[in-house]
């Protein structure tokens, strides 16, 4: 795909990210389309508050996001 111009590859399967564990192939990026859900729920819920430090899943989604 990359050497017919593709600009970056989306992996659209839920477990395909599995195969395909660098976020390069070939130089174009590599996007998982279940880590971009992810990340967009998260980022919903810590923005409109609804994700309290007090929520089971504050941890955990601060590790996702890279934070304390």
């Amino acid at each position: 795909m990359v050497q017919n111009g593709a600009e970056a590859l989306v992996l659209a399967c839920s477990d395909i990210g599995v195969d395909f564990p660098d976020e390069t192939v070939a130089g174009v990026p590599v996007l998982d389309s279940m880590d971009v859900l992810a990340t967009a729920i998260l980022d919903y819920w810590m923005k409109n508050g609804a994700f309290a430090k007090e929520h089971p899943l504050f941890d955990a989604a601060q590790q996702i996001k890279g934070g304390a």
